[in-house]
């Protein structure tokens, strides 16, 4: 077992399929709702943990470790594929770039890591 799958399943600490592809699903549904829609002007930046981008790795984060526990499954590698794809979409089509920007709080007595999206057009 490789590293990062023993930090994934650390993390999320499931072993049911079903509830993991729910929490996919409701991260997806999540996925959508933030995307801007079209001719809307895209915001500068997102809370942490509420940027489409966010709620699109936690889904390929949850299909990822059902994977690891039903690897025979075709489904699931086809539900991965297609996150893969769509965030290839929300990058380079859209034009979302994740870049980590360091956000000082409470007079720089605190630094909370904050995500910046900045876009490519």
């Amino acid at each position: 077992m490789r590293s990062w799958e023993k930090q994934l399943q650390q993390i999320f600490d499931e072993t049911n399929v079903q509830k993991l592809l729910a929490a996919a699903d409701a991260a997806v549904n999540k996925y959508f709702d933030r995307l801007p829609a079209p001719g809307i002007a895209v915001p500068s930046h997102y809370a942490p943990g509420e940027s489409p981008f966010d709620h699109l790795q936690q889904a390929m984060y949850c299909v990822a470790i059902a994977i690891k526990l039903k690897d025979k499954d075709a489904a699931l590698h086809l539900r991965l594929g297609m996150l893969l794809e769509e965030q290839f979409f929300l990058e380079n089509v859209i034009g979302f770039k994740v870049t980590k920007v360091f956000c000082l709080l409470l007079s720089g007595q605190f630094r909370v890591d904050c995500l910046k999206f900045n876009l490519l057009v």
